[in-house]
């Protein structure tokens, strides 16, 4: 008989056991000397295909692949008997024609033992296969008690596009560096990419994590950003980083799963330090111990001086520099920050030993010129594609003019391109002139940036308008563009115009025109359910700091707008809440009880936005309200 694969022969087993108890009961109705026999080989064939039909719904069939195969051997020829009626028919002592069972006592016998053997070694490898599952459900049970923050690792962080991987053919160098140092054993556990805003930190982190996804290496992330709730704090950071590195059974997992066992809470309401030595040190310290065999573990953290909580910073630099304890271990920890204080101080008190870092803004400028023009190119040929713009445009004297204007930077550039392309009804052509004519040259990285941030601000107000309507824009602007930037966590527009907006527009379509006119530094998204953000930070810093913002219409108070956002939540609070908000058919409900959807429905975000903002610190998605 032809051999099939595990899955193939399993399927052949399950039908040829079904047809052959059918057959059985064919005979048991013709067959009267036999009845027994029949009866013990029909009852032992429909045993054998409802056990393989239970392997095969767990998909568990390749387990047992060369014993189904011999199984289906042995059954192949009995089947094959009891097919074959007409030659088991005879004329009994009336005449009549009758069935004869094709097999002796003694053969039966045999088939039943044979039988027997098979589904015990089925049934065996079956519960093995159940007890496996509910081993495995138990242990996930336990490890969804580790708080996940979804949006801060890298994957779920590009989807939401707020950053690219670098383009193809750029920052190669720098990447290789990278690489290296991940891959090669004698390198030091930690290091420290810096640079300042707009240098392209994230987007080498986003490159980073993807291009070294590999089955012989655990890798996991943390993505952190200002103003975007829980991104902006550390409190969920280790048990992030654990949910990830234990995704797959491992050594390191069970010792999770110990650990989490033996003190309930510690996977939500300990602190940093304690879940740092019971769910990430300790454990590797076991494995260290017992030499374990361990896959390479990559952590990569960026944007680190966007976590609010300064006490946190200079903690998790401390709990990270003992990584060294584990050293006979390949665990390579990549971190990104601006060189702010805090970070930069923590960094001294570790011993040089321990980390490596690499400045961006010391990579040399011809280098970091060339990826900028190649980005520069290749979103600019793009514009030029949808706009039918001919393949002379752009200019190669322009994408020059563009790149200098970037000063290294490369959220310059991306910034430029964007408010270039960005607009269907704009003209590419203007747009690029106008980046080109209103940045002076300056050599101040965060001149030529203001200066960028000015022209696009500029564009909004350009237009004939009287001294009342220019003073009625230049105000929603500043009202409008503060508050997104001073939120803690961003809202959709429509929830934007419920907490805001209706005080300072007719209509919310008139609303989002205002919005999309910034696309360049802001991100309007088409679904309404999507939240709209800055861009970067850097226009944050740029917008609320009066020496740097020199539009004398768009520089944000922060003070007052947060006054006045706290009165809008108090309005709209007073508004829209009374009692019993989600229709509970008790008061006594507990929260927990409580659908998530119902609470959605009952409390948009921009009402849960005001209790957050109220009670100073982020409520999660899931809140108790």
């Amino acid at each position: 008989m032809e051999v099939l694969g595990g899955v193939a022969s399993g399927i052949a087993v399950v039908q040829i056991s079904s047809e052959i108890a059918k057959l059985c009961g064919s005979y048991i109705i013709e067959v009267r000397d036999a009845q027994e026999e029949i009866e013990r080989l029909r009852v032992k064939a429909t045993a054998v295909h409802d056990v393989l039909c239970r392997l095969k719904s767990n998909n568990r069939i390749d387990g047992v692949g060369d014993s189904i195969q011999h199984c289906l051997d042995d059954l192949a020829p009995i089947k094959q008997k009891l097919e074959a009626k007409k030659r088991h028919r005879f004329k009994d002592r009336n005449g009549v024609r009758a069935l004869k069972w094709p097999f002796s006592k003694k053969q039966v016998i045999t088939i039943m033992e044979s039988l027997e053997d098979y589904l015990l070694l089925f049934s065996t490898h079956l519960q093995l296969t159940l007890d496996e599952r509910t081993e495995a459900e138990k242990r996930q049970r336990i490890l969804e008690k580790l708080d996940f923050v979804s949006d801060a690792v890298f994957n779920s962080y590009e989807s939401s596009g707020r950053h690219r991987q670098c383009l193809k053919g750029t920052r190669t160098q720098l990447l290789n560096e990278i690489t290296n140092w991940v891959e090669s054993e004698a390198s030091k556990p930690i290091f420290w990419l810096k640079g300042l805003a707009g240098t392209g930190k994230s987007t080498i982190s986003m490159t980073i994590a993807s291009i070294l996804q590999d089955p012989s290496r655990i890798c996991a992330s943390y993505f952190f950003k200002r103003g975007f709730g829980e991104l902006a704090y550390a409190r969920r950071l280790i048990t992030t980083l654990v949910r990830q590195l234990v995704s797959t059974a491992s050594p390191y997992q069970d010792s999770v799963v110990k650990a989490l066992e033996a003190e309930a809470g510690l996977g939500k309401s300990v602190g940093l330090a304690e879940q740092f030595d019971k769910l990430l040190l300790d454990p590797l310290l076991t494995l260290q111990k017992n030499q374990s065999p361990v896959p390479q573990i990559l952590i990569v953290i960026d944007a680190l001086d966007e976590c609010d909580e300064e006490d946190n910073v200079r903690l998790l630099l401390r709990l990270f520099s003992r990584i060294r304890d584990v050293h006979q271990l390949h665990i390579r920890i990549f971190i990104t920050s601006r060189p702010e204080w805090p970070i930069r101080m923590g960094f001294e008190k570790l011993t040089s030993v321990l980390y490596h870092d690499l400045a961006l803004q010391n990579i040399t400028r011809s280098t970091v010129d060339e990826d900028i023009r190649n980005f520069v190119q290749h979103e600019l040929d793009s514009t030029s594609s949808e706009f039918s713009l001919g393949d002379q445009w752009p200019p190669k004297s322009d994408v020059d003019h563009l790149v200098r204007k970037a000063g290294g930077l490369f959220i310059f550039a991306s910034t430029a391109c964007r408010y270039i392309g960005g607009s269907p009804q704009a003209d590419p052509e203007e747009r690029l002139a106008d980046i080109l004519g209103d940045v002076a040259d300056n050599q101040l990285a965060t001149e030529e940036l203001d200066q960028m941030y000015s022209a696009i601000i500029r564009k909004v107000f350009r237009g004939k308008y009287t001294s009342k309507e220019q003073e009625r824009i230049a105000s929603q602007f500043r009202e409008t563009v503060g508050r997104i930037v001073l939120l803690k966590r961003p809202l959709p527009v429509s929830d934007l115009y419920a907490l805001f907006g209706h005080h300072l527009y007719r209509t919310q379509l008139i609303f989002e025109t205002m919005l999309r006119q910034l696309y360049a530094v802001l991100d309007v998204p088409e679904a309404n359910s999507a939240p709209v953000q800055i861009l970067h930070l850097s226009f944050r810093d740029f917008l609320l700091d009066e020496r740097r913002c020199q539009e004398r219409h768009a520089w944000v108070d922060e003070q007052e707008i947060n006054e006045k956002l706290a009165s809008e939540s108090l309005g709209l609070m007073s508004m829209s809440l009374h009692q019993n908000i989600c229709d509970l058919e008790s008061l006594d409900t507990e929260i927990s009880e409580i659908d998530a959807a119902l609470i959605a429905e009952k409390l948009p975000q921009a009402m849960q936005y005001t209790f957050s903002m109220l009670a100073g610190s982020y409520i999660p998605d899931k809140a108790d309200f």
